[in-house]
């Protein structure tokens, strides 16, 4: 069963039309379908108005929508309206609190990077990433 979104779920999704930008009859929808391995979490889900969240599911003027097309359009109208697209640049001054917060007992040895890893929910190399950013080449 698909759990209910919280309000701060969809802050963290979005409040707006990921393709349009429209904030009406706004929907959630999974970008990998939970009965593919998709997991529901917000990572994985994606803000919809409902007229785009159709034509993602079924058929405009007859004809199949790619949902491939559907998120280039999407992609191409955000950039559009100036929006800048992809992860935001990680410096050495803006490495994600979480990690800050497990650094320290990293660096103690009270914990490896595979732990630090998975209390962050980060990828070990995002962790390694980051160590290297701060100078830990260890």
């Amino acid at each position: 069963m698909r759990r209910v979104l919280t309000k701060q779920d969809k802050i963290e999704i979005g409040l707006s039309c990921c393709n349009c930008n429209s904030t009406d009859d706004l929907e959630y929808h999974h970008i990998m379908p939970i009965s593919l391995g998709g997991s529901d979490t917000n990572k994985n889900i994606a803000c919809m108005c409902g007229k785009c969240h159709r034509l993602l599911h079924g058929y405009k003027d007859g004809s199949y929508i790619n949902h491939g097309e559907l998120i280039k359009s999407g992609m191409a109208n955000a950039r559009d309206k100036g929006s800048v697209l992809g992860r935001p640049k990680v410096t050495s001054e803006n490495i994600p609190s979480v990690f800050m917060k497990y650094y320290p007992k990293y660096k103690q040895g009270e914990m490896n990077v595979t732990e630090m890893s998975r209390l962050c929910d980060m990828s070990r190399t995002t962790i390694y990433k980051y160590l290297n950013m701060l100078g830990d080449n260890t």
